[in-house]
């Protein structure tokens, strides 16, 4: 007896040191010291924020929402995206599929490498929206950054690997998680042409915040790890794209003054393509 009540002894010893390794593996966040965040660029912030305002009331004018089941209600948001990149100056292609609704389009911008056998990053966000939602936060949020982000690499192209910019279409229901979600569809076009993929970024719904206590919701345990308010942004990605969500975490906690946390969930149209994460603040 005493034999058995050691082995269950060290059983359990084992098994909360091992959910105490993995914990820690899987919130550590580099970089904690905010303090150290470069001084920012109060007139660039200003601008900066008039146009992503400016982006998002420009895609959430109407209550019906921009998906399949309203007739055409798509076509402006892919015109208004595809137009926001022809005024920057970079070239747009389309990638299209066919549901049996009718054609839909991936819309996307290229910023090549100086080094041309480089691997490519791929940045996306979807520009549908849910059912009856004019979907200002899910997600004219993540496409007003994705605008602006191409218009921050139009100024300072990569250097060491080429940035893929896409806005997604038909990410919401009835089509979120399975094969006729737009990033799906393209995550198989490019896994079939065995494209050599960095790392994939989505930025999704980041327009949401508030101090109010209580306003951040999390799976059970995690509220241990994470504060109650909704005031910071959050960098989701699966185990195996632990070394892409530590790096992104490090370089925004080095060069923003905004809140960053991370934990580790699943990206599901690109998990089985390569590491990727999602870059979200609301509550989940």
């Amino acid at each position: 007896m005493r034999n058995i009540a050691k082995i269950l002894i060290c059983g359990l010893l084992l098994f909360f040191l091992a959910s105490a390794a993995l914990t820690i593996y899987m919130v550590w966040m580099p970089n904690p010291d905010l303090e150290k965040n470069k001084a920012e660029d109060e007139v660039a912030i200003v601008d900066l924020r008039k146009r992503l305002k400016s982006h998002v009331a420009s895609l959430s004018v109407s209550d019906t929402g921009r998906n399949y089941i309203v007739e055409d209600a798509l076509m402006p948001a892919r015109d208004y995206i595809a137009k926001q990149f022809s005024d920057i100056g970079l070239t747009t292609r389309y990638h299209r599929y066919e549901l049996y609704e009718g054609e839909y389009s991936n819309i996307i911008v290229d910023f090549p490498s100086k080094n041309k056998d480089s691997a490519v990053l791929v940045i996306g966000a979807h520009y549908d929206s849910v059912e009856h939602s004019p979907g200002a936060n899910d997600n004219a949020s993540g496409v007003a950054a994705l605008i602006e982000l191409a218009r921050y690499l139009a100024s300072k192209p990569p250097a060491n690997y080429k940035v893929r910019l896409i806005a997604f279409t038909n990410e919401e229901p009835p089509y979120f998680q399975t094969d006729e979600m737009g990033s799906f569809v393209y995550a198989r076009s490019i896994s079939s042409a065995n494209e050599s993929v960095l790392g994939m970024v989505s930025l999704e719904a980041i327009g949401y915040y508030t101090d109010e206590k209580s306003s951040q919701e999390y799976p059970k345990l995690f509220h241990l790890f994470y504060p109650d308010a909704g005031n910071f942004v959050s960098f989701v990605g699966d185990f195996r794209s632990r070394e892409l969500v530590t790096a992104s975490i490090s370089l925004f906690r080095k060069n923003s003054s905004a809140i960053g946390r991370c934990f580790f969930s699943c990206h599901y149209a690109w998990r089985w393509v390569v590491r990727s994460l999602v870059f979200l603040a609301v509550r989940l």
